[in-house]
């Protein structure tokens, strides 16, 4: 059996904003957002922005930016801000700094770190030189990692900026290339180029859970982010996975539950129909009540953790309540629903009954399958299998191979039952759907263009609930096939 199909992704959970009008409440708005990213539980530094005069009269001349691990700071140069000000993106280039400084606080760099500066003149410095250079070399490139990671996570293109902002901090500080006691400049751009590889190559596995969720395997799809999250755990990442456990244990629930009622979401979608196929994992032996145990514990951990990491993070918000409501535990999603501003979400938590059918505001919209769909003028099936490198092997049973592109991947994940190829668009793809649609063409276009049927092979996910109706784009789509 073949299915070829489309999924088209709607934008709403996007990056932070940049280039806030006020250059210093941009970095306090970055500063904030890492901490959030970093999912560290217990308070984080102060921030500090020191000005040009104050860093004159207290004789540092290279401070850029900081860790203060005697004062419990991390601190920032105006003038820094002032040079990122200059970037397109000032925010990702706020981050690239503090990113690496509250690396330094999350590794437990007890000496304290600073962004090129040496503190030799301070108390402070007494402490790095009793280490040796090799454990500040050490230390220097594990906070150039995580914190591009960090970084990344809390949504800001750090990774990329890097060299850049690199070239012009050196420059505008008149620093050496090789700084002693820090990776040389060539380094540090190495360190970034190999963070940004790290990271990449967890793409295509996100994008096949994404897939695997749309063709209803969902412990399989939940492997998939859980696998992304070891690395990168965001909140889309844990929520994803978390729901993705649920639905797996949706069918497990006795009938009058409704489970698949509720509007469950994920990165835009809601899932109404219960799965079709047999269930991926659990032993042979696993009762019924046992499995959905399991899921729905794993399910809560992720939801949880997620919201550890951010706890205005919605979907995982309401994702959590909804489970509670589910699971018998009612009090408990009513005072979790009270943080959401989502009417329908709290409707559903006040109501002592599972919800109806009738109660789920997003459906899944679909059209009769078609083959006219292609990407870079390639379809799925015809993807080369030659030359694919394995992006995650999660068992003996399930691989997902890729081969990236500028502006698209071409993703294969195989099982031993079954196939699936996708081709996904990347943000920089210039194409268009066979019906016009574009990456950031509104959510209304795509809506017109393919219709709402009740045939489930073609899905567009709509967002959940923090897209304004009329303000939505496509984000990205996904054109795949599979076979058994």
């Amino acid at each position: 059996m073949f299915r070829h199909a489309i999924l088209l992704v709607l934008l709403a959970l996007g990056r932070p904003l940049t280039g806030a009008p006020d250059i210093e409440a941009d970095a306090r708005e970055v500063f904030h957002r890492i901490t959030q990213a970093s999912g560290v539980s217990g308070q984080p530094p102060a921030f500090v922005i020191q000005s040009e005069a104050e860093r004159k009269a207290n004789r540092l001349k290279r401070q850029i930016a900081w860790y203060d691990y005697s004062a419990n700071t991390v601190g920032i140069d105006r003038k820094t801000l002032d040079l990122c000000s200059k970037f397109a993106d000032p925010s990702s280039c706020i981050a690239v700094f503090l990113g690496h400084e509250l690396a330094h606080f999350y590794k437990d760099h007890r000496w304290g770190g600073d962004f090129g500066s040496r503190f030799a003149s301070t108390d402070l410095g007494v402490k790095i030189r009793a280490l040796t250079s090799t454990e500040v070399l050490i230390y220097e490139t594990q906070a150039d990692d995580a914190g591009g990671i960090y970084s990344y996570l809390a949504g800001y293109d750090t990774l990329a900026l890097s060299a850049s902002v690199l070239n012009a901090v050196y420059a505008a500080y008149a620093l050496p290339a090789n700084l002693p006691g820090y990776p040389s400049l060539a380094e540090r751009k190495q360190i970034a180029q190999k963070s940004a590889a790290r990271l990449e190559a967890l793409i295509p596995v996100f994008e096949a859970g994404t897939l695997l969720l749309g063709i209803g395997r969902y412990e399989d799809a939940a492997r998939c982010f859980d696998h992304v999250a070891q690395t990168f755990p965001g909140g889309a990442e844990l929520n994803n996975a978390g729901v993705a456990y649920i639905l797996a244990a949706a069918s497990l629930f006795p009938k009058e539950a409704n489970a698949a009622a509720y509007p469950w979401t994920i990165d835009g979608e809601s899932r109404l129909e219960p799965r079709t196929h047999p269930r991926s994992k659990g032993a042979l032996t696993e009762s019924p009540e046992h499995e959905r145990k399991r899921l729905t514990d794993l399910a809560e951990s992720r939801l949880a953790e997620a919201l550890r990491r951010d706890p205005a993070y919605q979907p995982a918000l309401v994702n959590l309540a909804f489970l509670e409501h589910l699971t018998g535990k009612r009090g408990t999603a009513r005072d979790r629903m009270a943080q959401s501003a989502d009417s329908t979400a709290k409707a559903i938590v006040a109501a002592d009954t599972a919800p109806s059918l009738d109660n789920v505001h997003l459906q899944p919209v679909s059209n009769q399958i078609r083959t006219d769909e292609k990407i870079a003028n390639l379809s799925p099936e015809d993807i080369p299998l030659k030359g694919l490198a394995v992006s995650a092997a999660l068992d003996p049973k399930l691989t997902i191979l890729s081969r990236s592109h500028l502006d698209h991947w071409e993703i294969v994940i195989h099982s031993s039952a079954w196939q699936a190829e996708a081709l996904v668009t990347r943000p920089t793809y210039k194409g268009e759907t066979a019906h016009h649609v574009r990456l950031g063409s509104a959510w209304q276009q795509a809506l017109q263009a393919y219709g709402q049927s009740s045939s489930k092979r073609w899905v567009i996910f709509e967002d959940f609930g923090l897209a304004l109706a009329g303000s939505a784009t496509v984000e990205k789509w996904l054109v795949f096939n599979t076979s058994q």
